[in-house]
């Protein structure tokens, strides 16, 4: 049996409730006449009944968050409950008053308190978290398993865009900071990124709750998305298939749109590619409207070689909430225009690849009911513009699809201790066409092919999750059946399905110690582009493979974490091994296509902490690393090079002219790739360096300063064999001003 330790002994005492009497009595010398018998007999019909003892409350952070897994003591009658996902606890059969002790790893001793009971017995437990980060890691937790089923179990982060050290262009920028996430592909405005040595089609993205797809084969970037419009965005490693459907492989990264409160205007440059960006907010507690405007020229790498990274990208969102208490609605609309995008690859200047055009529209309508079940319906209208010239001519590539979405989903009491999860969700995919043009070298159009002609995607889905409190440990599991198909301009429909399941634990241990373990199965289904696109991309000619299988995975992971007063550190190690992996090979004529070559396995270990000098003051590290093969032995393609990183914040204080001064430096540390994978070359090592001092010239007005790449390094930030070098130091400036 494990016992959490008495981190937090905060003593609350009940007070008892209104009752009524339990017995109607008569003075003993009273006689009663046969006309009062009828009388007697109506009172006690008609009077109420005692009402059941019960201590019951719920136990909640200082900012309002439930805290789960909170060991609720009744002192002195040998009887301990544990708080749920919701903070909520019980004692039932249990007359108030009575002296509760309340206790967890990540909250501080409150001391003796009173605190008197409403009428119906319940109290509320308010515990300050040790730092602050770990009101954090709660937030993050409970988002993901009140929303989506996802298991607090699972190793998980979230990122505030706003607080980095760098001021993030792209979705990649943000979430590389987290350990076992990295760089992927060749570069620029559509670098997308790894988890756990797993990239491309096999990292899920999502924009609140909506599926973020599209046909080129690097991956999904979301590079429509503006980090000044983003509000936090939360990275779930290891096997998450099971909640999230196809495409998880190797984790889920979840974007939620920034909720402005106030009206804020922002404006910022940086010397990097001479970019400028200018942004602004307005919000009360129903709506929130943003919009954001960013451009950027061609970067320098520090040898002064120019980088094909030039973009301009206008983006908004809107959202709405309204409803009561018995049911809530929420209104998202994230309108985007991007032009000029430029792609850094090896192949520039001879062959020059060029995004015209990207547009996008999602629109998200959900509803919540007060019983936990929760429906919500999207759709994706998309385009995308590729173009590749060359001296005897090019390519222009059209693409537009509409995506659209449905999920239900259902949360159930089985018990005090025991909850379940059931839903059922929808994606389908409708007119995703890709038309290509083939041009002369004097712009005359020689040619005309459609080779994805209306193609359609279905995918439905039915799930369902446990979740079980037992003595302060939390047990989940769960299930998911899948079924898809896919069809391209009327030709016979290809039919997958699949399960997939999950199984979880976190476990307290005494001294603010907690252990996690997760063994996970996962798949992902081949892209309409995979098995129907045959043309142009940006990597060259690409023929597609009708007949690839759907790629599965076993995922297992093991963590542990100390939650102490000032320092905090976590490590997980997991192994991840894959079936009929899709990879890209070569044909004799130098056009590339996809089979499913490979069986393989990923494994690594990642660490991170954070040393909590004083208030404000934080001292984190994070380091990961990962290695990957296939059955022969090979290296696969993909898995990043060891990293360490070191950082050091300090929030704003007391400084000049009375104003208040903060500051960041984080340095990483990113070793040699040696033994590339299929499609890589090797790398070196490199260490670089960002920065970045605040001045809070007052409550509404902010001045910031940026450094990134101060060690001006020349490195490569992938393995893959197109990728240019990074683009060298940069320095920006930013005002920020919110009323």
């Amino acid at each position: 049996m494990f016992v959490l330790p008495q981190v937090g002994n905060s003593i609350f005492t009940t007070q008892p409730s209104q009752r009524n009497p339990d017995t109607l009595t008569m003075p003993r010398h009273a006689l009663l006449s046969a006309a009062a018998l009828p009388l007697l007999a109506a009172v006690a019909v008609l009077a109420p009944l005692p009402a059941a003892a019960e201590i019951s409350g719920v136990v909640t952070s200082t900012s309002g968050q439930a805290v789960e897994q909170a060991r609720v003591e009744l002192v002195g009658r040998d009887r301990v409950a544990f708080s749920d996902a919701r903070g909520r606890f019980s004692f039932p059969d249990v007359d108030p008053p009575a002296e509760l002790r309340v206790s967890h790893p990540r909250y501080r001793d409150a001391g003796l308190v009173l605190a008197a009971a409403d009428a119906a017995g319940a109290v509320t437990v308010s515990l300050e978290a040790k730092q602050e980060i770990y009101e954090a890691i709660s937030v993050t937790a409970t988002r993901a398993s009140r929303q989506d089923g996802t298991p607090p179990t699972l190793a998980a982060s979230s990122i505030d865009p706003l607080t980095l050290p760098a001021d993030p262009v792209a979705l990649t920028d943000v979430v590389r900071t987290v350990p076992g996430v990295a760089e992927n592909g060749q570069g620029g405005l559509f670098q997308v990124f790894s988890i756990r040595g797993v990239s491309r089609q096999r990292v899920l993205t999502l924009v609140s709750g909506m599926q973020v797809t599209g046909e080129r084969r690097a991956g999904v970037s979301t590079s429509f998305l503006d980090p000044r419009l983003m509000g936090e965005v939360d990275v779930v490693r290891g096997p998450a298939s099971t909640w999230y459907g196809s495409g998880a492989l190797g984790g889920v990264v979840e974007i939620f749109p920034r909720r402005f409160d106030t009206l804020s205007l922002e404006t910022g440059w940086a010397s990097s590619g001479d970019e400028t960006y200018v942004s602004a907010g307005w919000g009360d507690e129903t709506w929130s409207v943003g919009l954001a405007h960013r451009r950027a020229g061609d970067a320098e790498n520090p040898d002064g070689e120019r980088i094909f990274s030039r973009f301009e990208r206008t983006a908004a969102s809107l959202e709405g909430r309204w409803g009561g208490d018995q049911r809530t609605w929420e209104l998202t609309v994230l309108p985007s225009l991007t032009t000029g995008i430029g792609k850094p690859n090896a192949s520039y200047p001879q062959t020059i690849t060029e995004y015209p055009r990207e547009e996008h529209l999602m629109v998200k309508l959900s509803t919540v009911a007060a019983d936990g079940s929760r429906v919500y319906a999207w759709i994706h209208p998309s385009t995308l513009q590729t173009r590749d010239t060359e001296s005897d001519g090019g390519a222009l590539v059209d693409n537009e699809s509409l995506d659209l979405g449905v999920d239900l989903q259902r949360e159930v009491a089985l018990g005090e201790r025991v909850s379940a999860r059931l839903g059922g969700e929808y994606f389908g995919r409708r007119g995703v066409d890709a038309e290509e043009h083939g041009y002369d070298a004097a712009g005359r159009e020689i040619s005309r092919a459609r080779t994805l002609d209306g193609a359609e995607l279905d995918e439905a889905a039915a799930y369902g999750s446990l979740s079980w409190a037992a003595r302060g440990a939390t047990l989940s599991a769960g299930g998911r059946y899948t079924w898809q198909q896919q069809s391209n301009g009327g030709a016979g429909a290809s039919d997958d399905d699949a399960w997939s399941g999950f199984l979880g634990a976190a476990v307290p241990l005494p001294a603010g110690f907690q252990v996690t373990a997760n063994v996970g199965t996962g798949l992902r289904f081949p892209s309409l582009s995979e098995r129907f696109f045959t043309g142009t991309t940006g990597r060259g000619q690409v023929v597609g493979s009708e007949n690839l299988k759907p790629e599965r995975s076993l995922n297992t992971d093991l963590g542990l974490a100390w939650y102490g007063d000032h320092l905090f550190l976590r490590g997980h190690l997991f192994r991840n091994e894959i079936s009929d992996y899709i990879d890209r090979i070569r044909l004799p004529n130098g056009a590339r296509t996809f089979v499913n070559l490979i069986e393989g396995s990923i494994e690594g270990v990642e660490l991170e902490g954070n040393l909590q000098v004083a208030s404000g003051w934080l001292v984190t590290a994070s380091a990961h690393r990962i290695d990957g093969e296939d059955d022969g032995g090979q290296p696969l393609a993909d898995v990043p090079p060891d990293r360490l990183r070191l950082g050091f914040t300090a929030e704003p204080a007391a400084g000049l002219a009375g104003g208040r001064l903060g500051f960041t430096v984080q340095g990483e540390w990113r070793d040699v790739v040696d033994e590339p994978g299929s499609g890589e070359l090797p790398i070196d090592s490199a260490f670089l360096l960002e920065a970045a001092a605040s001045y809070q010239m007052s409550d509404a007005l902010r001045l910031t300063l940026r450094g990134t790449n101060l060690t001006d390094e020349l490195y490569f930030p992938t393995a893959d064999d197109l990728a240019v070098p990074a683009a060298g130091r940069s320095v920006g400036l930013s005002l920020g001003w919110s009323r």
